[in-house]
């Protein structure tokens, strides 16, 4: 998933663990795109 953010030169990236993406990865990305 990519989101881009108008006027933003900032990146993190994200790297899963070798069964996929679980609840704390996403309850992790979700608090750093509520922060900006």
């Amino acid at each position: 998933m990519l989101m881009l953010k108008a006027d933003n030169d900032n990146a993190i990236i994200v790297l899963h663990e070798i069964y996929g993406i679980n609840d704390h990865i996403k309850r992790m990305c979700d608090i750093y795109h509520e922060s900006g």
